[in-house]
């Protein structure tokens, strides 16, 4: 609300914030109710802040990240909304910066950059 008062612009009508604690992607019984309600919204944009507690998978293994990733995908396609991940970035090695990733600084597989 500060913001927009701040920039003298209206709140918007259909602006909702939603803190859900024990929310994860990973879990029906925490997140469909979530998206249930979050279907009557007509939501345009989900924040969903931060991607490290919104499961319980290994960030390391591509094969437990993509489908949490592709989850999420479906959520976008499913309710016709974006999605917008925080994620933390990599911490540097003891020895400077991580190259193992080709520079990449997120955390987690490649499926990230996809």
């Amino acid at each position: 609300m500060r913001l927009c008062a701040g920039r003298g612009v209206p709140m918007p009508e259909n602006f909702f914030v939603q803190i859900r604690t024990g929310l994860q992607l990973d879990d029906a019984d925490t997140l469909d109710p979530f998206l249930e309600w979050l279907a009557g919204q007509k939501a345009d944009l989900v924040m969903w802040d931060v991607f490290n507690k919104l499961h319980t998978k290994d960030e390391k293994r591509p094969d437990q990240m993509l489908p949490i990733l592709k989850r999420v995908d479906r959520i976008r396609d499913e309710l016709g909304c974006a999605n917008l991940i925080a994620h933390h970035s990599r911490k540097p090695g003891t020895s400077g910066p991580d190259l193992a990733s080709g520079g990449h600084k997120l955390r987690g597989p490649s499926e990230f950059w996809g």
